[in-house]
C-alpha cells in the first residue's frame, strides 16, 4: 500500500543510460548509486575492512510524511519511517541463476520497482537498493553437472558415428547409464557423477578420445554467468530499474565465513562434521526471538528441508535441534569447496543475504524484500542470522512481500 494523502502517484518510465549499471565478473560489487553515483571498491580484501557506505547528502532531505507500508513483520500497514531520512537501505532478495527466468520473476520485481520508483520521484528519497544473486546452490550443481555429462554423451556419440563402427559395448552400456542419469526425474549427484566417470573410462577403453571430467569449480561459473547475464536483460527490457548494488556470493565466501565466525564468538551456532549450524535453542537463551514473521512455521519439516538443499543427504543426525539450520555445508564429491576454519566446503542459503546485506548496509536495514515463499524459512533466517551476528534484537525494521504468480492454481517456478 503507497499513498499521500488523496493525492494519485504517477510513475512516469524512466530511460536508462548504457552505463548505469556495473556487472563484470572481475571484482565482489558493482554499484551505481541513482543520485551521487558511488562505487564500492572492487578489491574485496579493501571493501572487508571499511565500514559501510557513506555517500554525502543534499541539504533537501526527503521526508516519510504520509508514506504508509504493509509490513510482513507485524502484518499491519504502518507508517513509513525511516532510520535515516536522508538514505533508505533496501535489500532485495535476487535470482538463483541456474535456470532462465519467468513471468513470475518479472511479476516480482516489477511490483517492488514500482515502489522504489514512488519513494525515489514521488517522496524524494534517495535509496540504496542491495540485491544479491545466489550463484552457490544445490539446483546450480546438479545443473552444472548435468550440463557437462550431456556435453559427454554427446562427445562419445560423435566419435562413434565419425568412426563408423560398430558400438563398443561397454561404451553403449556406459552412454545409456549417462542417459538414464540424465532422464531420472531426480536428480542424484553421485548418480551424474558415476555415469560421467564409467563414460570416460568405456572411452578410453575403446580407443576413443575420453571426454573432460568436470571441473564444477569452474563450470558453474560459466552457468550462472549466462543465466545471471539474461536475468538483467529481461529486466532491462521490461524497463526495471537496475539494483544500486549487485553481489555474488561466490564473491562474497571470505566475508561469509567472517560473519559466521562472529555468530560462532556470540554463542549462536555450532560445528558438526564440517558443517555448521544455526543454534536455535542458544539464540532463544540469549533473549532473542526466532519465528518473528510466521510463527505458525516455525517447525515446518518440509519447509525446512527444501531451503537446506536437495544435496543435504548424509548430513542427517548433526542438528542438535530439528529447527536449527546450516549456515556452512562440508562439501562432498561432485561439489565446489572454499577452505574454511571447519574444512572444506560451502555457504549454506540463508547465510549469504545476512553477510552480504550486513557488508554495504550494516546493523540497521530499512526494507528487506522478497516473494511471499521467502518469508519462512529464508527471511526467518536471514534475520536470525544478522541479529545472532550483531546480538541485536532487531536488524530489519520492514519486510516487503510480493505475491505469486498464479497459473491454473499452481504458482510459477523454475522448479
Amino acid at each position: 500500500m503507497l499513498s499521500r494523502g488523496d493525492s494519485a502517484l504517477a510513475l512516469q518510465p524512466v530511460v536508462r543510460a548504457p552505463s548505469s549499471v556495473f556487472l563484470s565478473r572481475g571484482g565482489a560489487v558493482r554499484l551505481r548509486h541513482s543520485r551521487h553515483n558511488i562505487r564500492a571498491s572492487a578489491d574485496a580484501a579493501t571493501r572487508r575492512e571499511r565500514a559501510p557506505l557513506t555517500p554525502s547528502f543534499p541539504k533537501d532531505v526527503a521526508t516519510a510524511e504520509g508514506l504508509w507500508l504493509l509490513n510482513s513483520l507485524t502484518m499491519k500497514v504502518e507508517p513509513f519511517m525511516p532510520i535515516d531520512q536522508r538514505m533508505i537501505k533496501w535489500y532485495i532478495c535476487g535470482p538463483t541463476v541456474y535456470d532462465a527466468s519467468h513471468i513470475g520473476h518479472a511479476r516480482n520485481y516489477i511490483a517492488f520497482d514500482i515502489v522504489r520508483r514512488v519513494m525515489l520521484d514521488y517522496f524524494g528519497f534517495d535509496i540504496m537498493y542491495v540485491m544479491n544473486i545466489t550463484d552457490i546452490d544445490d539446483k546450480i550443481i546438479l545443473r552444472t553437472h548435468r550440463n557437462h555429462l550431456e556435453q559427454m554423451l554427446a562427445a562419445v556419440r560423435a566419435q562413434l558415428e565419425a568412426a563408423a563402427a560398430a558400438n563398443d559395448a561397454a561404451v553403449e552400456e556406459a552412454c545409456n547409464g549417462a542417459q538414464q542419469a540424465l532422464g531420472s526425474k531426480e536428480q542424484n549427484l553421485p548418480q551424474l557423477v558415476e555415469a560421467g566417470r564409467a563414460l570416460r573410462t568405456a572411452a578410453e577403453g575403446a580407443g576413443l578420445e575420453p571426454p573432460a571430467e568436470c571441473d564444477v569449480q569452474e563450470a558453474f561459473t560459466r552457468l550462472t554467468y549466462e543465466f545471471e547475464r539474461e536475468f538483467f536483460d529481461d529486466m532491462a527490457a521490461l524497463n526495471v530499474l537496475p539494483p544500486d548494488a549487485v553481489t555474488r556470493v561466490s564473491d562474497y565466501v571470505p566475508e561469509i565465513i567472517a560473519y559466521i565466525e562472529q555468530i560462532f564468538r556470540n554463542g549462536y551456532c555450532y560445528e558438526a562434521n564440517g558443517s555448521v549450524y544455526f543454534d536455535t535453542a542458544a539464540f532463544a537463551a540469549g533473549g532473542l526471538k526466532y519465528g518473528k514473521l510466521d510463527p505458525s512455521k516455525v517447525g515446518d519439516a518440509a519447509l525446512m528441508a527444501e531451503a537446506e538443499g536437495a544435496l543435504s543427504s548424509g548430513f542427517e543426525g548433526e542438528k542438535r535441534q530439528a529447527a536449527d539450520f546450516v549456515l556452512w555445508k562440508r562439501s562432498k564429491a561432485g561439489e565446489p569447496a572454499w577452505s574454511s576454519p571447519w574444512g572444506e566446503g560451502r555457504p549454506g542459503w540463508h547465510i549469504e543475504c545476512s553477510a552480504m546485506a550486513s557488508d554495504l548496509l550494516g546493523d540497521r536495514v530499512d526494507l528487506n524484500a522478497g516473494g511471499a515463499d521467502l518469508k519462512f524459512p529464508h527471511h526467518e533466517n536471514q534475520m536470525a542470522q544478522a541479529e545472532a551476528h550483531y546480538d541485536c534484537c532487531g536488524w530489519v525494521n520492514y519486510f516487503l512481500h510480493s505475491g505469486h504468480l498464479q497459473i491454473e492454481g499452481r504458482k510459477m517456478s523454475k522448479s
